[in-house]
Formats: C-alpha cells, structure tokens, sequence
C-alpha cells in the first residue's frame, strides 16, 4: 500500500485526509487564495492624548488628584498609569506613592477593592439618594 501511494503522489494524486483544508494550501500548483470583504475605503484614525507624566516629584499628587476628579468612577493606580504617555510599573508605584499621600491627608478616600475616590462623590446611586 505505501509503494502504491508513492506512485500515485509522484504521479501528482495525493489522498488529502481533510480536503478542503489541505488541497488549496498544500498542493502542488495551488494558487493562494484571498478573500474579498468589501469593507469601505473610510479611514478613521484613533488618537489618544495622553499627557506626560510629570517629572517634579511634587506636581504628581496634584496630576493624580486632577485625574480622579475629572473621572466619574473610582480609580486604581494602574488605572491612573494609563492616562500618561509612558505608561508602566514604575509609574504606576509612583502613582499609588501619590494616592497614599493623598489618602493621609484627608483628600481622597481608599475603597475596599484597593481603588481610591475623591472624598465627597457618591460610589453608588444608592448613597446618592
């Protein structure tokens, strides 16, 4: 059996096991196939501002306050790290430095889930009511 297969795939007759699949890639002549989608010419190009993190160790706490201010939802470090340009782990333990310091002073509030808020602002519609 394996001499007759021999012959028959030097011959160009090959048992493909999953046709469909292997035929069109794997055969010998097989033109590559492209699939036409017809999705518009529109082009949207997506840019997002992010602004640089601030490299006076004494602006970082006014940026971090700022930030969850303008945010209408409680907020983690690594959540703050990803409004700023260069977004990483060491950011991010600054960040968390500055919301800790915040969080001392009375300006922001630490939730149970390790998110911060500004002191004032409903979590919930409930506590708002």
């Amino acid at each position: 059996m394996n001499a007759e297969r021999r012959q028959e795939e030097a011959a160009g007759r090959v048992r493909w096991l999953r046709p469909d699949y292997q035929e069109p890639r794997f055969s010998r002549g097989a033109k590559p196939r492209t699939t036409e989608f017809g999705f518009d010419e529109t082009v949207v190009a997506f840019t997002r501002d992010l602004e640089a993190f601030p490299k006076d160790p004494y602006e970082i706490p006014l940026v971090v306050e700022r930030l969850l201010r303008a945010a209408s939802h409680p907020m983690s470090a690594a959540d703050l790290s990803r409004r700023f340009e260069r977004s990483g782990k060491r950011i991010e333990a600054r960040i968390d430095k500055a919301l800790e310091t915040l969080a001392d002073f009375g300006r922001i509030a630490t939730l149970p889930d390790g998110r911060y808020e500004i002191l004032g602002v409903p979590t919930t519609i409930r506590e708002a009511a």
